[in-house]
């Protein structure tokens, strides 16, 4: 990639020393292995405080799983079959 289309100023955001900064956060393992956990620029405001969209859908996901495992059919989850 080599700019931004008719964006020189956001070119000088992401471009740093001919390198692209994607504002991922990563994680690396003791193996290498490289983990994408979630993006800087997703910020959202929910009550005043700032708020990644991974702590937000951890929450549903907590709040939501009781009810989504009762509502989902048994030949669709997994492990015990009776």
């Amino acid at each position: 990639m080599q700019d931004y289309w008719n964006r020189p100023v956001a070119d000088g955001e992401v471009f740093v020393d001919e390198y692209l900064r994607t504002s991922d956060v990563k994680t690396i393992d003791e193996d290498g292995y490289v983990a994408i956990a979630e993006k800087l620029n997703d910020i959202g405001a929910i009550g005043g405080f700032s708020v990644y969209p991974t702590q937000f859908e951890n929450v549903l996901y907590i709040a939501l799983f009781p009810i989504l495992r009762r509502l989902w059919p048994d030949w669709v989850r997994q492990g015990d079959p009776t």
